[in-house]
């Protein structure tokens, strides 16, 4: 009954009674009870886990939904793009972004976070190089997430991007 109300720490104590027939722990019964005991730990495990992504799951859900009423709470197109990042940056914690716009084989900034020298940001003008990280982007057509970009195949530094900047 208790592993049935949601008690996962329940555990059957087939050891701890004696049973006037010798029912015990290496018997039928104790191997049955064992095996119950272990079949609990795995449903444990699992609703466990699947707390947890109904909990990532919502989380993303929200994120998504904030960015979207960010995104329909303007019609100015130069502005969306900003917003998006500073929204994104209240749910998601990063140091530097970019949303880019792709014209001839080249990337150009529309909005950018965390970057220092504003004017020389916009200004950038990004060619698109094979096997690089803004090749991954325009082919998946996707954010792209890294943890060290210093660390992408063909990524090269700007040189007016301080070093303690990466």
């Amino acid at each position: 009954d208790a592993v049935a109300q949601g008690n996962w720490s329940h555990q059957s104590d087939v050891s701890a009674k004696k049973h006037p027939l010798g029912i015990g722990h290496d018997d039928e019964i104790g191997l049955l009870t064992t095996s119950f005991d272990s079949m609990v730990d795995e449903l444990q495990g699992l609703y466990g886990d699947l707390e947890s992504k109904v909990v990532a799951r919502t989380r993303d859900l929200s994120t998504a939904a904030e960015v979207a009423q960010t995104v329909s709470s303007s019609l100015d197109l130069d502005e969306v793009p900003e917003r998006v990042l500073s929204t994104l940056d209240s749910l998601i914690p990063y140091e530097r972004g970019l949303v880019l716009l792709q014209r001839n084989g080249v990337l150009k900034p529309l909005a950018h976070y965390g970057f220092p020298e504003t004017g020389r940001v916009r200004q950038l003008e990004i060619p698109i190089g094979k096997d690089g990280v803004f090749e991954k982007i325009v082919k998946t057509r996707r954010p792209l997430i890294l943890n060290d970009v210093s660390e992408e195949i063909g990524w090269q530094q700007l040189p007016w991007l301080p070093e303690w900047f990466l």
